[in-house]
């Protein structure tokens, strides 16, 4: 076979080359077959089709197959310009209506065709010399999208493949979404009686089970630990207001889209809240506050309910997730020392996790917006700068039209896809204490505007608790595992014994379970290793006659007889170690 020069070794160029090969393929498969977009993708490439019968997941190898006789044919890909009206002319003639739509689209007179074989596509190119020099391919997906994503136009339906000049590198690829797929947050969440979702409620509306439950309160109390430390004051809101609350800020903001809609009585009209900041700026004014007050931090765990909208499709969707929010209203000099603080909460959280890979975006207003305070901009972004450098942390700063009330920082961290997700923000604010009216009295006796740091320690629940179990795979330490230990007895003699252990450990605060059902040991710890509960006390004869239990781990280990008094100092000693 011949030789891929260098030119020809780029993988988007194959990948393009590969995608006319795919819709060649579906079209010597589904005659009358109508083609719409077709473009190389990351470690890939798809292409929309709208065919005379559905493909189905059962008709990929046989769509493989055929392009796989497309690339032995050895077929050229030869560049064809022709004027735009005999493009019009062919297009029309070959029934491609949404190949015609795009021709409208393009200004030139002549208009470029590459031909490979009976195939025809409106394309600029380049490509690959031949088929044959197509790469190692894998058809992955199937999906459904409105033409040019546009909402009220035809379904096509997109097929996808993964392109690699070598097999090792597809092989390698597959296997890493095996992997992915194993990871699957929601299949392990199932799986170990965690999370569920269920259609009736809502399909991307995560339900927190009794045992990922335990999780979410045992995290919420680490953070919450947190802030007791550093003095906060814990608040609960309303999660709605009447829309008057919101309306200065509605009126300017860039995401009104992902609010739902606002709900109307025979009085007022209300606006269900992603962020509360205007509640606790409400709270702060009202009592006089004095300087000597300052820093005053108010936290609180709110549900945020709003709107996902589809790009493609414009269709939305209702999101549902729940966060920690602190405001912080502070004195100018105390503002870099409140960085300091809130930074060392996302750092102790990420410790804690075991989320050792982690991006800071600092996103500040666009300088030519007209809205933006320069001056206090600079400033901020100076204390941001001195705060980053004593953790020894780096930011990467970003200039967007998005921010238009101060400079926020996102701390991202990555999933096993490789898509990062916002786990933690600061915003240092500087307008809207302003705008709302907000003051304290200074030393001087004159009122005087206070610097407002908004700080989501956990940006969304349901997003960290995704990144955990991606990591971890469900095996959490000692202080957060639902279930810390469980009782087995080998038979129902042991039962009385068992129970009595049972409830000690649960005066002692540990979570506690119990296996004292008809069936075999090894079913009962394997049972128990499945779902990575972290100790086996099991409770026979010997264990009875000493007045002590076996001790066995998750990972296998047996650590032989131990007393009950030792196990609870042991494992209190592990939650210790978290400090928490």
């Amino acid at each position: 076979m011949e030789e891929i020069s260098k030119t020809q070794n780029d993988q988007e160029l194959i990948r393009h080359s590969m995608a006319h090969i795919l819709a060649m393929a579906i079209m010597r498969l589904y005659p009358n077959t109508k083609i719409g977009i077709g473009p190389a993708i990351e470690n890939g490439f798809y292409y929309e089709v709208d065919t005379p019968v559905k493909i189905t997941y059962k008709d990929l190898p046989k769509i493989e197959a055929e392009m796989n006789n497309i690339i032995s044919e050895e077929l050229q890909f030869k560049q064809i310009i022709i004027p735009k009206e005999q493009a019009f002319d062919t297009l029309m003639q070959s029934g491609q209506i949404y190949k015609t739509e795009l021709l409208k689209q393009i200004p030139d007179e002549s208009v470029s065709f590459y031909k490979t074989g009976e195939f025809f596509d409106l394309c600029r190119g380049p490509h690959i010399k031949h088929t044959g020099l197509a790469s190692f391919f894998k058809l992955t997906k199937i999906s459904s999208s409105n033409w040019l994503g546009e909402k009220n136009r035809p379904k096509l339906q997109r097929i996808e493949g993964v392109a690699f000049i070598n097999k090792e590198d597809l092989d390698a690829y597959l296997a890493s979404q095996k992997e992915i797929i194993q990871r699957d947050y929601k299949k392990i969440g199932r799986k170990l009686n965690l999370i569920t979702y269920n259609e009736d409620i809502g399909d991307n509306l995560l339900i927190w089970l009794p045992k990922g439950n335990v999780v979410k309160e045992k995290l919420k109390d680490f953070v919450f630990s947190k802030f007791e430390e550093i003095e906060t004051i814990f608040l609960s809101t309303p999660n709605i207001a009447k829309f008057t609350l919101y309306r200065d800020y509605f009126e300017t903001a860039k995401s009104k889209d992902t609010y739902l809609p606002t709900v109307k009585t025979t009085n007022n009209e209300y606006l269900i809240r992603n962020d509360c900041f205007y509640h606790h700026s409400r709270v702060f004014r009202s009592t006089k506050k004095s300087y000597r007050q300052l820093p005053i931090r108010y936290t609180e765990f709110y549900n945020v309910l709003g709107q996902i909208v589809n790009t493609e499709t414009t269709n939305s969707d209702l999101s549902f997730f729940q966060r920690l929010q602190t405001n912080i209203f502070a004195r100018n000099d105390q503002l870099q020392d409140e960085l300091e603080k809130c930074f060392s909460i996302i750092l102790d959280l990420f410790q804690y996790l075991k989320i050792d890979s982690f991006q800071i975006q600092a996103k500040q207003p666009n300088s030519k917006d007209k809205n933006n305070k320069n001056k206090e901009a600079r400033g901020v972004l100076k204390i941001i700068e001195k705060a980053l450098a004593k953790k020894k942390l780096s930011a990467k700063l970003i200039q967007t039209d998005f921010y238009n009330d101060g400079i926020e920082l996102q701390f991202l961290v990555k999933d096993i896809s490789g898509n990062p997700h916002i786990i933690s923000t600061i915003k240092l604010d500087i307008c809207s204490a302003e705008k709302e009216e907000l003051y304290y009295v200074n030393k001087n006796n004159l009122k005087e505007t206070p610097a407002v740091v908004r700080f989501n320690a956990i940006e969304s629940f349901e997003t960290l608790f995704k990144i955990i179990l991606e990591n971890n795979q469900g095996v959490f330490d000692v202080w957060l595992s639902p279930v810390q230990c469980i009782v087995i007895a080998i038979s129902e003699k042991y039962h009385e014994k068992a129970n009595e252990i049972l409830t000690q450990l649960k005066k002692e605060g540990i979570r506690t379970e119990k296996n004292f059902e008809a069936d075999t040991m090894q079913n009962k710890i394997r049972r128990a290793e499945n779902e990575n509960i972290p100790y086996m006390l099991i409770i026979g004869e010997k264990e009875l006659n000493t007045n002590s239990v076996s001790l066995r781990q998750r990972n296998g280990q047996e650590l032989g007889l131990i007393r009950i008094e030792e196990f609870i100092d042991r494992i209190h000693r592990e939650i210790d170690q978290k400090g928490f």
